[in-house]
């Protein structure tokens, strides 16, 4: 059957199940007579009376609060804050539209509280591009502006002996009972037994321009529900961002990148057009430190399929590729900053109880594949290098250990330098509700503790001082590497010993590994289980 046929198939099948769906019977919808009685009539009214009605509502909900602010005026609000609010509540009684676009970028209270919804944004870009004048209208000049929008970010956590009582429940240690008539509300809050100490509700509030952080703090403290911790993360109102050293430093490194691959492209190309015959050999130096960074030269390397006639294990190319794909995926699902971006944080914990999810959750244990093949690779190329010296009569084989130390950390240090080059820069790349909460507090903790990454040591800086909690793996790679480049070394100086080291070592390892579980009461594995708020801090931030 040819292939035009095929598609003349396709599309009779295509149109006969649209005919179908055409002529299918519909249930029209007829109100019943009964339903149709009970239904509210509503009176046509013009734009006038509309607004009207409006502005009478406005007036009347202005009232009601009137008395409220009377009785907290001696609240800490600076002045200008103060008159811009009052001037405000005018200006929503004259439906002014900056101020009706300040009420409405603001945050609301969402659907599905109880089902995990955590982050109530609000409109960021509504938010920051309102601008009043004086007489509370869009001003024509920047001149013209009284005030502009601002957008806010506060924190509401857990009160503690709530978030003291869900772990509790959600740990096993009480029943649901035993808190009275809250007790319906604890049992229905996702995640209580993981990790329930990092959800906080993350709420947008669109304030003018005139006010500060502070006066956000002292008009959070008039909020009736005291019991629930109030705190402002931080305000933006839309203003170029300035470049700092880092950043500058940074980006100049990029800029001298991409003047290398532009001149080694172009002086690649005018080697090869230069001679039909191309020869390697005739360049200079310099010619061939600036071919290195060639687009064509090093995309042929990459796509290149000869077959490798080393003696290194190329399978494990590919199961490094695996595992890579794996360890993302899971990342995908578990790390990408829970709280602020989840809008049913019920569906983690019917995840982890799926069957089907089992795969997903387990991916994350591929990235401990990474050690074992990098040693394994190291070792064996030990073994290559010592057993036939010591087979053709050689006595002492020399191990350079400082080369191989050199030679790893120069595969390991640029590319996490570059890393963290990138996470000092983006606060520049980008803006939104959570952009800086995320990416500021990690270009911080780069700028302050950039000499340990340098130093490949970061594993062991707390949770708070990381920029990215993933980074920890490239440390260990490099730690490992120096304990297995001296088991190297050992196994060159005298291979029997060097074996038997290498032999108990790892016997030792799976010791203590069982021990340490059966001491502490580790469950068999740490996937899944490190969701726990009981084992969290103990099997994932402990041990990796």
């Amino acid at each position: 059957m040819g292939l035009v046929q095929e598609y003349t198939i396709m599309l009779v099948i295509v149109l006969l199940w649209l005919l179908v769906g055409f002529y299918r019977p519909v249930t029209p919808a007829v109100v019943p007579e009964a339903s149709a009685m009970n239904a509210t009539v509503v009176q046509l009214k013009s734009v006038k009376e509309i607004e009207k009605e409006a502005e009478k509502m406005i007036s009347s909900i202005t009232k009601m609060l009137l008395p409220y602010v009377v009785r907290n005026s001696d609240v800490n609000i600076s002045g200008p804050c103060m008159s811009t609010i009052i001037k405000l509540s005018v200006d929503l009684r004259r439906l002014k539209l900056p101020a009706i676009k300040l009420l409405d970028s603001m945050a609301k209270p969402p659907f599905g509280l109880l089902r995990g919804s955590f982050g109530v944004m609000g409109d960021y870009d509504e938010c920051l591009a309102i601008s009043s004048n004086k007489r509370g209208e869009t001003p024509k000049t920047k001149e013209e502006e009284f005030y502009h929008g601002q957008y806010c970010t506060v924190v509401a956590e857990f009160p503690p002996k709530l978030l003291k009582a869900m772990q509790d429940y959600g740990n096993g240690y009480v029943n649901y009972t035993e808190f009275g008539k809250i007790g319906n509300i604890i049992k229905e809050v996702p995640a209580v037994n993981f990790a329930g100490s990092y959800f906080k509700f993350h709420i947008g509030i669109c304030l003018p321009s005139t006010c500060t952080p502070q006066d956000l703090n002292a008009i959070l403290g008039l909020v009736p529900i005291d019991f629930v911790p109030l705190s402002v993360l931080r305000c933006e109102d839309g203003s170029e961002k300035t470049i700092n050293l880092h950043q500058m430093v940074f980006l100049s490194v990029l800029a001298l990148l991409a003047a290398l691959v532009l001149c080694g492209t172009v002086a690649d190309g005018w080697q090869h057009l230069r001679s039909t015959e191309y020869n390697e050999k005739d360049k200079d130096k310099f010619v061939e430190f600036l071919v290195a960074f060639s687009v064509y030269k090093n995309t042929r390397k990459f796509l290149k399929t000869e077959k490798n006639n080393s003696s290194e294990i190329t399978v494990i190319n590919g199961m490094y590729v695996l595992g890579t794909i794996l360890v993302v995926i899971y990342h995908t699902y578990f790390l990408p900053f829970f709280s602020l971006f989840s809008n049913n944080g019920a569906n983690l914990g019917s995840y982890l109880q799926d069957i089907e999810f089992t795969l997903v959750v387990t991916m994350g244990i591929s990235i401990e594949a990474y050690f074992l093949f990098s040693n394994i690779l190291l070792l064996f190329s030990g073994l290559l290098l010592v057993y036939p010296r010591f087979r053709r009569g050689y006595k002492d084989v020399k191990i350079n250990l400082i080369k191989i130390l050199v030679r790893r950390y120069i595969r390991l240090g640029p590319s996490l330098l570059f890393i963290l080059g990138i996470i000092v820069t983006l606060p520049l790349l980008g803006s939104g509700p959570v952009w800086a909460d995320i990416f500021e507090k990690a270009a911080d903790n780069t700028r302050k503790w950039w000499w340990k990454y340098l130093l490949m040591f970061n594993n062991f800086l707390a949770v708070k001082d990381q920029n990215f909690l993933y980074l920890w793996f490239i440390p260990c790679l490099m730690q490992i590497s120096i304990i297995g480049a001296i088991l190297v070394w050992l196994l060159a100086k005298s291979p029997r010993f060097g074996m038997c080291i290498i032999i108990a070592t790892g016997v030792a390892c799976n010791i203590a590994l069982g021990v340490l579980t059966a001491i502490r009461h580790y469950p068999p594995t740490y996937a899944i289980y490190y969701y726990h708020n009981r084992t969290l801090k103990k099997l994932f931030i402990q041990l990796h």
